[in-house]
């Protein structure tokens, strides 16, 4: 979805490091391994089977209404939003 992950819109400062990252990056190597495992089901969901969330200091309208499921830092997750 546009716009959805801020980070890879035309005009973000950090969309050029996000570009710049390639496969021998330790760090995205790490990340790469850490998201297998994730979708394998081999890690804890602290979001509880969240599908939703967005930054804590906004209300995006999707939102309105519903009860979170899980807060995480400045982040609010959902998992019942259809």
């Amino acid at each position: 979805r546009p716009w959805q992950f801020s980070c890879w819109n035309a005009g973000d400062p950090n969309r050029d490091k996000l570009l710049r990252v390639g496969a021998i990056d330790n760090s995205f190597a790490a990340a790469l391994r850490i998201a297998r495992l994730a979708l394998a089901g081999a890690l804890p969901d602290p979001t509880h089977g969240a599908t939703h969330y967005h930054a804590a200091d906004i209300l995006p309208g999707w939102a309105r209404g519903h009860e979170p499921c899980a807060r995480i830092g400045r982040h609010v997750f959902y998992d019942h939003i259809a």
